[in-house]
């Protein structure tokens, strides 16, 4: 399997707290040009720790209508909590992403079948691990 050639993209604000879609799009289609294949909406590096999770999804479907012929939408659906990460997760699929970023859920000290639990409730997810945030480290 190739790796994973993709980003994570920054989503733009109007001054009235609005996602700008126009300098979100003009953002996608530079990294389009450079040949990512994939793109994390809503991830942690950029503003997506920031968005509610109505602003997630808008934004999760607006990027799968627009540009999931050309690459793969990789929706940030993750959360602390297991039901919040469910939910979230349904609706990305739902609105078209191609696989849902999940993290380990943070802060609490879960154990290790707690956290397999919450990652087999979500389903199709790629996991990504935050060592300084996570409590017990997380493997393939």
């Amino acid at each position: 399997m190739a790796p994973y050639d993709g980003a994570s993209n920054i989503c733009q604000a109007l001054s009235n707290g609005k996602v700008d879609l126009a300098a979100y799009d003009a953002l996608v289609e530079k990294q389009i040009e450079g040949k990512v294949e994939g793109l994390i909406v809503g991830g942690t590096t950029g503003e997506g720790q920031l968005m509610s999770w109505d602003e997630h999804i808008m934004l999760i479907a607006h990027t799968a209508k627009l540009y999931g012929d050309i690459i793969k939408v990789i929706g940030n659906t993750g959360s602390n909590s297991t039901r919040e990460a469910v939910h979230a997760t349904q609706q990305g699929f739902a609105v078209g992403m191609d696989a849902a970023l999940q993290i380990n859920p943070y802060y609490g000290k879960t154990s290790p079948a707690g956290v397999m639990a919450h990652f087999s409730a979500v389903g199709r997810k790629l996991i990504r691990s935050n060592p300084c945030r996570e409590p017990l480290k997380v493997s393939a």
